[in-house]
């Protein structure tokens, strides 16, 4: 529970100092959270009210909760609910899990001070157990190289739109072709150099971006064979709460 409540206020610090948003609704909305959900959640999830976090499964997924950028990145998804129309399939919903992308590392970056140059530029970083081949859920800065894992498979996703994958599954491919201008992005900032703002108010050139509606969306990829699980992620300041096996309480 203290490792969402403290992402989640991360989050809300982060929005708040750089860009000067309340909250995800810009209207100091109370962030709330359930933790523990299901036996073995390999996700986290943000379902249009609050977040919803697995504990994985220890297996091949590390607690939800452990990572910053994964929490500001559904957080994300409700900060696009409020401010964008985003269909969450194709390329509308690629674009809604982009932003959740740029503002899930951006929030990374914020907090460890880090220059574009220095930056890692990966969304999901140690949520991977040892033994998945594997260093992140995706890369912005390489796309496809995020993992190489016999059980998860490749990271599939493309750089350019020459490499743009239509597909059946994953509201058509939403979390595969984000890829593409995630890379941009980074080539973006790379270019632009600098830095976000950083905690104590240094440091120049800040990204901005719009967010976008979208539904719940697994943010991690699944073993071969698997269900893909409907879910997305972060959690909240203020006040939050706390659900074992998916039963909150208060």
């Amino acid at each position: 529970m203290n490792e969402a409540y403290d992402g989640a206020g991360r989050t809300y610090d982060f929005y708040r100092r750089v860009y000067g948003r309340r909250s995800v609704d810009d209207h100091a909305l109370r962030l709330d959270a359930s933790v523990h959900y299901g036996d073995g959640f390999n996700n986290a999830h943000w379902n249009g009210r609050q977040m919803i976090y697995g504990d994985g499964d220890g297996k091949y997924f590390r607690r939800f909760t452990t990572v910053l950028d994964v929490i500001a990145h559904e957080l994300t998804h409700g900060v696009s609910q409020y401010s964008a129309g985003f269909a969450f399939s194709g390329q509308s919903g690629a674009l809604a899990e982009h932003f959740s992308d740029v503002f899930g590392v951006l929030t990374k970056q914020y907090w460890l001070r880090q220059t574009a140059a220095r930056a890692d530029w990966l969304v999901g970083a140690g949520l991977f157990t040892d033994r998945v081949n594997g260093d992140a859920i995706r890369s912005m800065k390489a796309p496809g190289t995020a993992y190489d894992d016999p059980i998860l498979g490749a990271d599939p996703q493309p750089a350019h739109m020459r490499g743009y994958v239509r597909a059946s599954g994953d509201d058509r491919g939403v979390h595969i072709n984000c890829g593409i201008p995630n890379h941009a992005f980074y080539l973006a900032a790379a270019s632009l150099g600098g830095r976000g703002k950083s905690p104590d108010g240094s440091g120049i050139a800040r990204s901005r971006a719009s967010s976008g509606r979208a539904r719940s969306s697994a943010i991690a990829p699944m073993p071969r064979g698997a269900r893909p699980e409907s879910c997305s992620a972060p959690a909240a300041r203020r006040r939050m709460r706390c659900a074992k096996r998916g039963t909150a309480s208060a």
